[in-house]
């Protein structure tokens, strides 16, 4: 196993790179890692970032797909970034997901990929922890039917455990690719790990929904 030493390196080398490329955060390596080796946001029109902020995800899309539509979701505040749209709310709130539903379908018709970096708040307890991010990536999976188009894809980020292999298949009944990923961004001592989720086959965006009382941030 890597030494604390070799970990804190690892770590304080995507954090200068960061700082030195403009970056808001470190995690933006993962992002890149995984996209460079999948395509995930080739062509991509519309772009949904879950657990967006400090924004580094958006950032990196902005970059890569310059002229795709950017929404951004979070339950902390992001500071503004040019060409992405932010909505601050909880992902787990339906009535939020609701709007989010609304306001995506309406002004792009859907998105050509969900990107989650959204994480539980950590309790100390692995096997809590990794069972409520399986909850998020499952809510993430019920919704994506009514933003994702057709052939979309995705990136959503879970914590090992003994209930991935059970989530994976739920993926593979929705997507004709799915792989585990661990970017090299990664601590090797975190338990992340990213689905990576392609061709999606089930959407069925809907027309207009009621509107709901929550605002833009």
């Amino acid at each position: 196993m890597p030494s604390r030493w070799v970990k804190r390196r690892r770590s304080e080398h995507y954090y200068r790179r960061a700082k030195r490329e403009g970056y808001r955060s470190r995690a933006v390596y993962k992002l890149i890692q995984i996209d460079e080796e999948f395509g995930i946001l080739d062509n991509a029109r519309a772009v949904l970032d879950l657990g967006s902020s400090p924004g580094s995800w958006c950032q990196y899309v902005r970059e890569r797909v310059p002229d795709a539509k950017i929404y951004a979701v979070d339950k902390v505040r992001m500071r503004r970034i040019e060409g992405v749209r932010f909505f601050r709310g909880d992902f787990l709130d339906e009535d939020f997901r609701n709007f989010l539903i609304e306001k995506i379908v309406e002004e792009s018709g859907g998105v050509d990929v969900i990107l989650s970096d959204m994480a539980p708040n950590i309790s100390g307890k692995s096997s809590y922890d990794h069972a409520r991010s399986v909850e998020l990536a499952e809510k993430i999976l019920e919704f994506a039917p009514y933003v994702l188009r057709m052939r979309g894809n995705a990136v959503v980020k879970v914590f090992d455990g003994d209930m991935l292999k059970s989530l994976r298949n739920r993926y593979e009944g929705y997507f004709l690719f799915v792989r585990l990923r661990k970017p090299r961004a990664s601590l090797k001592s975190s338990a992340e790990i990213y689905i990576v989720a392609k061709d999606f086959r089930f959407s069925n965006i809907p027309g207009r929904r009621s509107s709901s009382t929550i605002t833009t941030g």
